[in-house]
């Protein structure tokens, strides 16, 4: 079992907290700057906002304002981009479903 404190989990911003075959988790920080979608290949990924606010923009539907303790699930095959509010950031919790690098396999 791991337990992290909100504290903890915003504190952690930019890094990989775990990874098990199944399973990824890591906080990254969100700016203001203009990036492109990012396409889920497989899986899913359940995005909670930690901190801040910000919002997700996706290539079927206009944007999607988030507010600390909203939570999306985003699933393959959608692309994606989240992006904060000028002159701010938000820091967001992804977990990864299956892990981003999915499970070993042996050849």
């Amino acid at each position: 079992m791991m337990k992290w404190s909100r504290h903890q989990l915003t504190e952690a911003a930019g890094r990989h907290l775990m990874s098990e075959e199944h399973l990824r988790i890591q906080v990254l920080e969100v700016d203001a700057e203009p990036r492109g979608l990012w396409r889920l290949s497989r899986g899913g990924v359940l995005v909670i906002v930690l901190s801040g606010s910000c919002r997700l923009v996706t290539e079927d539907g206009g944007p999607i304002e988030l507010s600390v303790s909203d939570q999306v699930v985003l699933l393959a095959g959608e692309a994606f981009v989240f992006q904060a509010h000028a002159e701010t950031t938000a820091i967001l919790q992804f977990v990864w479903v299956p892990g981003i690098s999915g499970p070993v396999t042996s050849p």
